[in-house]
């Protein structure tokens, strides 16, 4: 493919979740398979997601998800957008997309780890170890928390960082960057107001942070699908609060339209 029409950007959980429907449902996929006929047909995916899959201990859902980037190696994995040129992005989006081969290249080194060689092997267990490490700071990372009295809904948090920082958020990608940056830090303050289910503890701030990475990239892709239930919330909330036109899905919603569509194909 020399790249989607559409762009539909999954998360890990996405990603990995429809992977292991397909290759149940159809079988030969496991070994190859054409994307344009797959739920991936119009995936971009970015650095972060790439992470979530292969910065892991090796098993067999590892090796089952690395298998899903090596047959579709052409998916367009774009760059963390702190270091992209976003003024840039939002007229070609195609500046944020990384070089052809570089998805082939991960999944070879890791492939390599899984195969047991030994540079590759020290490579990935050096990657767990410094994701462990920010883990691990995080459980100790001293955060004043607010009280209830201060806590908001999350509409209400979206439009005061929008007003105390005079962000733009609907016309400037760049805007939109702090405006995810700035909920990220209210969140792990607790400044919104959720559930305690709903809450990440401290051992999972960094997971908190990679979802809103996620949400970054809401300008620039036509469909944002997630697993993750409060992501998916938030997702929508923004495209709704700042008047962007991509549409969210959950990932079983998503896979039911993409059923739907190769039923009347």
């Amino acid at each position: 493919m020399s790249g989607p029409t559409k762009w539909i950007y999954f998360d890990g959980n996405a990603l990995t979740w429809l992977w292991d429907w397909y290759t149940e449902v159809r079988q030969e996929a496991r070994t190859g398979a054409a994307r344009e006929a797959s739920p991936f047909a119009h995936a971009v995916i970015s650095d972060f997601v790439i992470d979530e899959i292969v910065t892991n201990q090796i098993g067999n859902a590892y090796k089952k998800h690395l298998a899903l980037l090596a047959i579709f190696p052409d998916i367009p994995v774009l760059v963390s957008l702190e270091s992209a040129d976003l003024a840039a992005a939002q007229t070609d989006r195609e500046l944020l997309v990384r070089p052809a081969d570089f998805l082939a290249k991960v999944v070879a080194t890791r492939s390599l780890a899984v195969a047991g060689h030994p540079e590759a092997l020290h490579g990935l267990a050096e990657d767990i170890a410094n994701k462990q490490d920010r883990i691990n700071a995080d459980k100790t990372r001293a955060i004043e928390y607010a009280s209830k009295r201060q806590r908001v809904p999350f509409d209400e948090a979206v439009a005061a960082v929008i007003q105390a920082r005079r962000l733009d958020p609907r016309h400037s990608a760049h805007d939109f960057f702090q405006l995810c940056t700035m909920l990220y830090d209210l969140e792990t303050k607790r400044f919104i107001d959720r559930p305690a289910h709903e809450r990440k503890g401290a051992g999972r701030l960094l997971n908190q942070q990679i979802d809103h990475y996620h949400l970054t990239y809401l300008p620039f892709v036509d469909e944002f699908v997630t697993g993750d239930v409060v992501l998916a919330r938030n997702a929508t909330d923004l495209v709704r609060l700042v008047g962007l036109q991509t549409v969210v899905h959950a990932t079983s919603s998503y896979l039911s339209e993409w059923m739907r569509e190769q039923l009347l194909a």
